[in-house]
């Protein structure tokens, strides 16, 4: 879907989503005021601006899910038109206000220019701590592990936007993988999807579903098939590289530089958290760190 395809779906009596690559959504806060969740790819800002114009709405603020550009895209467009405040959590927070910070985080050091140009995101805009607002028929709870700090959104008509907190069941069909800052916070996360009450679930990339508890079990399941992925790669000892090297041959995942950092960051989760639980060790042999399966 490309972003001049973006479709505005009423899903509650004041809440709309704005189906497109990235799923965003608008609250009306009353007949003229509405809210902004998240705001897509760059470029979308003025597709979405065309959409609430025309209805005669007018922004009061952004609520982000999380600080990915994917998801932001339209928030310079909106701060420069309507010089509206974008509210994320602290965490999020600091890496919106750092354009190279997710490209070093994921590269595991200063980043090149492909990765600085491919992860940044406008910076100098009006962010606020959404710990500290008090927003009108908005509510939010914790969803972090995609990303350290993600929420997910309630509106008052019971519509959770749940940013990328699960992967929808279509994706999951033809893929494993996806990014994962913190695996044990983005399981805890999935059985926190299961316990919320809510009338629609729109998750950031997928479709909007009434109950997702079949969704969530897949995603579950899957978690658990990426971890036995690292415990049978790393049955004899493997360094990173080799670890790597098995995932783009055996997952389906896309090539490129910015897919390699994504999965590098991801693996290295992965590895820490197995690790953790008491799974894998690491050891430094011939040079190489390695890691094994206990």
């Amino acid at each position: 879907m490309e972003i001049n395809d973006l479709k505005l779906e009423q899903a509650g009596n004041r809440t709309y989503v704005v189906r497109g690559r990235t799923n965003a959504g608008i609250y009306c806060i009353d007949d003229t005021r509405v809210a902004l969740i998240d705001t897509g790819f760059a470029g979308s800002g003025s597709i979405i601006d065309e959409m609430i114009s025309a209805r005669g709405w007018i922004p009061e603020y952004i609520i982000n899910t999380h600080s990915h550009i994917d998801h932001m895209g339209g928030n310079k467009y909106f701060d420069d038109k309507y010089h509206i405040p974008s509210y994320l959590t602290r965490r999020e927070m600091v890496i919106a206000q750092n354009s190279e910070l997710e490209a070093a985080y994921m590269n595991g050091g200063y980043p090149a220019r492909r990765l600085r140009n491919g992860f940044a995101r406008p910076e100098n805009l009006d962010y606020r701590p959404v710990e500290e607002a008090v927003l009108e028929g908005i509510s939010f709870t914790d969803l972090s592990g995609h990303s350290p700090g993600m929420i997910g959104i309630r509106t008052d008509d019971d519509v959770w936007f749940t940013g990328d907190a699960y992967l929808s069941r279509s994706y999951l069909e033809n893929h494993m993988f996806s990014f994962i800052y913190r695996i044990d916070g983005f399981i805890e996360s999935l059985h926190k999807l299961n316990s919320l009450d809510g009338r629609l679930f729109v998750p950031s990339h997928g479709i909007i579903e009434e109950d997702i508890s079949d969704t969530i079990k897949k995603n579950l399941d899957n978690m658990d098939r990426m971890a036995q992925f690292f415990l049978d790669t790393c049955a004899e000892p493997k360094g990173i590289d080799e670890i790597l090297k098995s995932m783009f041959e055996r997952l389906n995942m896309p090539r490129g530089i910015g897919y390699y950092a994504m999965a590098s960051a991801t693996a290295r989760s992965f590895l820490s958290y197995l690790q953790d639980k008491g799974e894998l060790q690491c050891q430094f042999s011939d040079n190489v760190n390695k890691w094994c399966r206990k």
